[in-house]
């Protein structure tokens, strides 16, 4: 079990940061977050409505390999191949999702950093549902994914009103995961 110290500073910008990141091969190394609740399963809904419509052939998923409400859309007949990149993914989730979606799903199991460029896949659409705040760096994440993938030509991302959260008194607004 580990645990760590969160030592909040303000920057140079007047931002409360937290002092020190966790490095995220300790911090996904295990599954952890189930995102369960009312809200959750509002948003998952909303996020399928939404996502159906401009989904391409093949998808490049980071981190959402919890099945979900939008992964309905891997049944559509357009859709070539859904790959998830995901460092934290349980087995158990990763077969189900294959056994269910057949062919059409591919799991890595590491970290999008370690990711290459080099696999046979060329992805038309990137998905990230509340995994763009994870990273330290998202906008160089953004640009070595589309650097490295120029083929992606739709992007449907969802991330958290952090502002929202702060304004409600909530704390996961600042913790170890959303950078």
């Amino acid at each position: 079990h580990l645990k760590l110290n969160m030592h909040l500073a303000i920057c140079r910008c007047g931002l409360l940061q937290l002092q020190n990141l966790v490095d995220p091969k300790i911090l996904y190394s295990k599954y952890h977050s189930e995102a369960l609740g009312k809200v959750w399963q509002s948003h998952n809904i909303k996020f399928f409505n939404f996502s159906k419509k401009y989904l391409g052939n093949n998808v490049l998923e980071i981190g959402g390999t919890k099945e979900k409400p939008y992964h309905k859309t891997i049944k559509m007949k357009n859709l070539k191949e859904w790959f998830f990149i995901d460092p934290s993914i349980k087995k158990k989730d990763a077969l189900n999702l294959k056994k269910k979606y057949k062919k059409k799903v591919k799991f890595f199991k590491t970290l999008v950093d370690n990711f290459s460029n080099k696999i046979n896949f060329t992805p038309d659409t990137l998905v990230m549902s509340h995994s763009l705040e994870h990273f330290f760096y998202p906008v160089e994440l953004l640009k070595k994914l589309f650097l490295d993938y120029s083929s992606i030509n739709k992007v449907i991302i969802s991330i958290p009103n952090i502002e929202k959260y702060i304004d409600n008194k909530q704390t996961n607004s600042l913790n170890f995961e959303h950078t």
